[in-house]
């Protein structure tokens, strides 16, 4: 069981702190359990989007979450209402399956951000997910708007609180709707992949529910749920000082009838959106062909903070890439696959991860098979302050 010492996610009960010092010869900010058995890894499934839906409660408790300027918040459910419907979910009793349930209630309480195996922090929002936003928002959206999103097969990998995917499905509805006799758009594919059900039960599906009603409020003429005079944060802020809005400060809630269901799914069937949800270990993910069986965009953010989850990660993102030459951004005529990867610079108390790990493997991966070569990294965006945090792009030109 692991908690991070930097406590810089974005669901914080208290005002975010400032980072810890690095770790010393002699001092050390984080100190992780004692090695224990290895716990079997989740076996990857897919979760279809009628029994999520089925799992959600009559009401969600939600806050904005700011983004980078100039970009407007967006709706995020709070994380002590996910806690509090965790709390009632079905556990086993009696014997082994008692003591395996009192485990699992305690890696997903408030102390805990890591149990390997069994909870790998997917209900917090974490600032590099909000990082990846600033980049989406000035590298591939701010020339093509919606256009940039619409046709395309897009995977969050590691998605939790989804904040990427929430940014995209906000920008691809901002398109006007479809006239009575306007074709079907193309077809939108979103692919969420995270490691426990759960989460895409407690935060994945019910923040995209709160995107919908962001953009489509009932009555149509009523205010967006979601204030739009938050102050934004500027590209390259310390995230560890940005305020964090409670429920004391801006008390929202949404109620989830049938009617808003059902209007969330006639929407989806209008603009031919479609969402698949996946869960379980990445080693074993087999992610149903999307058209030509690659995707046009990958993403994944706060994904690379052990040595033991990089090969995986980069294995399903390699295998799930077009193959695509260094420096290509999405030119028309040209097939290719634009992986971001948003990640702290160093994870401190965890060996081996961070970024120079992880690009150590993707320029590896691939190179072991014949003919093969390895991949290439190319850095987006930077910040220094604070613990250091780090967006880049990472491709393989075969593929």
């Amino acid at each position: 069981m692991f908690k991070f010492d930097f406590d810089l996610d974005l669901d914080s009960d208290d005002e975010m702190s400032s980072p810890p010092p690095p770790p010393s010869a002699s001092t050390s900010t984080a100190q992780p359990e004692p090695e224990q058995a290895p716990v079997p890894a989740q076996p990857f499934q897919e979760i279809l989007l009628k029994d999520l839906i089925s799992h959600l409660p009559a009401e969600i408790s939600y806050s904005p979450l700011p983004l980078p300027a100039p970009l407007s918040p967006l709706a995020r459910r709070d994380l002590f209402d996910a806690r509090f419907q965790r709390m009632g979910v079905d556990l086993p009793e009696g014997g082994e399956a008692q003591d395996q349930a009192d485990e699992d209630e305690e890696a997903w309480g408030p102390e805990t951000d890591l149990v390997k195996g069994v909870y790998e922090g997917g209900l917090k929002t974490w600032e590099c997910a909000v990082d990846l936003v600033g980049v989406l928002s000035r590298e591939v959206v701010k020339e093509q708007g919606w256009r940039a999103v619409e046709g395309k097969s897009v995977m969050e990998v590691g998605c939790g609180t989804s904040i990427p995917t929430l940014y995209l499905l906000s920008v691809l509805l901002s398109k006007p709707p479809p006239g009575p006799s306007d074709p079907l758009p193309p077809p939108t594919s979103f692919y969420l992949l995270d490691y426990n059900k759960l989460v895409l039960q407690l935060v994945t599906l019910p923040n995209i529910l709160l995107t919908f009603r962001h953009l489509f409020p009932t009555p149509p003429d009523s205010p967006s749920p979601v204030p739009t005079n938050l102050p934004p944060i500027s590209e390259d802020e310390d995230l560890s000082h940005v305020p964090v809005f409670h429920p004391s400060d801006l008390l929202s809630s949404l109620p989830l009838p049938s009617s808003t269901l059902s209007s969330f799914l006639s929407l989806l069937s209008e603009r031919n959106i479609h969402l698949s949800f996946f869960s379980g270990s990445w080693s074993s993910f087999n992610l149903p062909p999307s058209p030509g069986g690659k995707m046009d965009l990958i993403l994944t953010s706060e994904t690379v903070y052990q040595s033991l989850n990089l090969k995986p990660l980069t294995t399903l993102l390699r295998e799930s890439s077009y193959p695509t030459r260094k420096g290509w951004m999405g030119e028309q005529g040209e097939d290719g696959t634009l992986v971001l990867v948003a990640a702290k610079v160093l994870y401190f108390g965890l060996e081996g991860g961070g970024v120079e790990g992880f690009l150590e493997v993707v320029r590896k991966e691939g190179s072991e098979r014949e003919g093969g070569e390895g991949g290439w990294t190319e850095e987006v965006w930077r910040s220094g302050k604070g613990v250091g945090r780090w967006v880049g792009r990472v491709g393989w030109e075969r593929g």
